[in-house]
This record gives structure tokens, sequence and C-alpha cells, in this order.
């Protein structure tokens, strides 16, 4: 077995149970990798800050910090994200999308009249992007539901678009576009105007913006005085 196949069996091993005091032995057993080989992963993740040695063990510090880190060493991201719960799920998103240089607020409350609430906001070099994150399992991820997230989503946009300047970013010269990331593939990629983005290809969306609003025919709001 290849060194980074290794690599992620371990890390996919760590991830399924976050929260667990792992110990070389353990996973050697879940993984069927010899344990030897499992303890020289683990010194690696330990040595960047990814896991904490403690009595004989390994614990994860930031389930998120160590998912980011097992996407770039080629895991699946939508498998990597079904092991994060919705909180988690939503700093996934926000870091992976700082990682194309975009300026990023997560949990963004603006106060009545006209409030309004965003998981994730982040300003690149052309657009906006305002993100609710949907950790959803297939069962709960309806048609009917995810065009009603559309929908309230799009109402979201143009609020913020008007109230854009109590958010203390940059404008993003064209406007404001809205993407609902799921945890699943729904087989649709826009819903009322607004980008239907599975985790599984966030990072070609944030990459190539430009390119999905193009092609999708995405909504975008402009801030007030445009």
């Amino acid at each position: 077995m290849a060194l980074p196949q290794i690599r992620r069996l371990v890390a996919a091993a760590l991830l399924e149970r976050p929260d667990d005091n792992h110990t070389p032995a353990t996973l050697a057993a879940r993984t069927g990798v010899p344990e030897r080989l499992v303890t020289m992963v683990l010194d690696e993740l330990a040595r960047q800050g990814l896991l904490e040695a403690f009595g004989g063990g390994y614990t994860v510090p930031d389930p998120v910090e160590l998912a980011l880190h097992a996407v770039g060493m080629g895991l699946d991201p939508r498998g990597v994200a079904e092991n994060l719960d919705w909180r988690h799920f939503e700093r996934f998103v926000a870091k992976a999308l700082s990682e194309y240089d975009y300026s990023v607020l997560s949990n963004l409350r603006l106060k009545p009249p006209r409030g309004v609430e965003v998981d994730v906001l982040g300003v690149g070099r052309l657009y906006g992007l305002v993100i609710d994150c949907k950790h959803w399992s297939p069962r709960t991820a309806s048609p009917s539901k995810l065009m009603e997230a559309a929908r309230r989503h799009r109402v979201r946009i143009d609020i913020l678009a008007s109230r854009w300047a109590e958010t203390g970013l940059a404008r993003p010269p064209s406007g404001l576009v809205g993407v609902v990331v799921t945890l699943t593939d729904p087989g649709v990629r826009g819903l009322e105007g607004v980008g239907i983005v599975p985790v599984s290809v966030f990072h070609d969306f944030a990459s190539r913006v430009e390119y999905y609003v193009d092609e999708l025919g995405l909504y975008v709001a402009k801030l007030m005085g445009e």
C-alpha cells in the first residue's frame, strides 16, 4: 500500500470519530494499516499541529483543519464533510473560501428592521458570495425544501445588498451572488437565480465564480448606490 493512500486512510478514520482519543493500535485495527505506519502518519499530523499527542493517544483539536487537510490529500469533500456537524460544516465552507483569497465573515447578523442572518459571506475580486450552508442528509434534502431555501436566500441577498455598509467589507464591484452549499448533490445547479453547489464541487465554484454566474444565469444583486 502506497504511503499517500495510508495517509488518506488514517485521516478518514480520525475524522469518522473526531472526539475519540485515538491510539495507533485501534486505528491499525480499523484501517488494516500496520501499526508502525499508522504511528508514523499520526506523528506527521501532530508535527503539523493537526493532532495533539496525549497519554499514548492522539486527539483532534480542530476537526475543520484536519478536514481541509484531508481534502488536500485527495479525500472526497462530501465524505469528509459528512463527519462534521453543521457548525463545523459552516467553518469548513468559510475556510475553503478563504483559500481563494476571499475576505470572509461568518455568522453575520444584521438587526431588524429588515434583519438578515448569513452563514458565510465572502468578497472576492468581482463578486460577494452570500452563502447558506445546508448540512442536510439525502433524506431531508427534498426538492421542495431546497426550492424554499433558494427563495428565502434570494430575499436575503437583496436585503444584504441594501445594507452592505453595515458589513464593514469592501464593496464587490459586480454585486452579490447567492449560493446554497449542500452536503449532498441534489442534481440541480441553480434555483430562483441562486447557485446550488454541493460541497464536493465548492472548491471549483469558488475558484471559477465568473464562469458559474454566466453559465447558470445566477442573479446578481447590485449594492445600494449603484
